[in-house]
């Protein structure tokens, strides 16, 4: 191996364990909503497919990832060894009658590897994030004869682990398919005060670990329509299935509150109401089907221009809540290259992206859905005399709820990646 590319190596694996450790630590929402089901589902897409709206499941490209269908990593160069990573700047702004909070973070969002097996078949591997749970806010209910404070806490992230595999079956058709593990600990925790005479004090902390195998599919197939167009049809599927972990559930009432997920202090009485645990396999916890469909119409190294459609079945699961709504998501994205192989002209070689996006979420609060919608663009800007890359997005969205509610989160995300593409298996015959 070529010392560059020893060198090269040692980076990404140095890269590869910082980012791992900062994808399943950090805190990725403010949302009060991500106290519902498994937290705020996490969308992270790879390469520039974050500038085009999120839309990939008929894209294919030599010059980076594809983790929206497995199927197209096939179109990997079968010489190359591939590395992507990203992070992003997000915020929140959370808008509830006349109470508004501000909030935003830096955050590795994910990192990935790429390489052939075979001119035929390649293999992916990385780490992004599953789901994530992370608020803190009060709330006051009036009955008859007293008034309940309760603060509500929430904290924790799920993790994908993945082993993607794909295969090119003739000059047009591709198929590929991923083996996950889902990982991690989600908190939720209230605690409430009464103002009756008794003045007591209770509380409340469910904890759920997952570490759960699952498998999701992907085919991509591609008509020619001209020398240098061509229509790709891409389709995914994931099956029902369901998680294994652990769970917690302790409810008590006692004296002083405590901290950091600790219901009540030692130092005072506790009562304890309900403490159960114990582990789950199988169908008590699940992740619903997904099924994906993709179109897209490309110009060899001029044009993309792509459509998505997502429907994920939640109302068929097993879960402890009755809020899960079947989900549909709707995307649209387009690159444009001025002239990719121009020499003296570099803003001709930058790709140009842009997209939007809607999404009803798998959350309903009092009949209401909450809906969520946004739109992106982005740049891609090539290396000199290579196919790495670094790709830079921005994404603006909102989400609401359909009915009368008046409670609104606007969001927006700054993302950086690095699509590193590396040629290892050519013999150099100049140093």
């Amino acid at each position: 191996m070529h010392k560059y590319n020893k060198l090269t190596l040692l980076l990404v694996l140095c890269v590869t364990i910082l980012s791992t450790l900062s994808v399943s630590a950090q805190q990725r929402t403010y949302s009060p909503l991500s106290r519902y089901g498994y937290g705020e589902m996490q969308n992270i897409s790879y390469s520039g497919y974050g500038a085009m709206g999120h839309t990939g499941i008929a894209f294919q490209s030599a010059y980076g990832i594809n983790n929206l269908n497995p199927a197209a990593n096939a179109s990997m160069d079968s010489l190359s060894f591939y590395f992507d990573a990203g992070m992003s700047y997000f915020w929140q702004g959370i808008n509830s009658g006349n109470e508004k909070a501000y909030y935003s973070n830096t955050v590795f969002d994910y990192v990935a590897l790429g390489f052939s097996i075979t001119p035929k078949a390649s293999a992916t591997a990385g780490f992004k994030p599953f789901s994530s749970g992370g608020y803190k806010y009060q709330t006051i209910t009036e009955y008859d004869n007293t008034t309940s404070v309760s603060n509500l806490t929430g904290d924790g992230n799920l993790t994908e682990l993945y082993l993607g595999l794909s295969y090119k079956i003739g000059s047009n058709l591709s198929i590929g398919a991923n083996v996950n593990y889902i990982f991690g600990t989600l908190e939720n925790m209230s605690q409430a005060t009464f103002s009756d005479a008794t003045a007591q004090k209770y509380g409340s902390h469910r904890k759920m670990t997952v570490g759960s195998v699952n498998f999701d599919f992907g085919a991509q197939y591609k008509i020619n329509i001209a020398d240098d167009k061509s229509l790709i049809i891409g389709a995914t599927y994931q099956p029902k299935q369901g998680l294994s972990g652990e769970r917690t559930l302790y409810q008590a009432s006692g004296e002083t509150f405590g901290d950091d997920f600790n219901l009540f202090s030692p130092s005072g009485r506790i009562d304890t109401i309900t403490y159960n645990t114990g582990s789950y396999d199988g169908d008590e916890f699940q992740i619903p089907a997904k099924l994906g469909l993709g179109l897209s119409y490309n110009i060899e190294e001029k044009l993309k221009l792509g459509f998505d459609y997502e429907f994920e079945q939640w109302e068929d699961i097993n879960f402890s809540d009755d809020y899960l709504r079947n989900t549909q998501r709707y995307s649209v994205g387009a690159e444009f290259i001025p002239k990719d192989r121009a020499v003296n002209n570099y803003l001709s070689r930058i790709r140009y992206r842009a997209g939007g996006f809607y999404k009803n979420e798998y959350v309903s609060l009092s009949g209401e859905d909450l809906n969520n919608y946004g739109i992106t663009f982005g740049l891609g800007l090539p290396l000199r005399r290579s196919k790495t890359m670094i790709n830079l997005s921005f994404e603006y969205g909102q989400r609401n709820l359909s009915g009368a509610s008046d409670y609104t989160e606007d969001y927006g995300r700054i993302t950086v990646n690095f699509s590193l593409h590396e040629f290892w298996f050519a013999k150099r015959k100049l140093d």
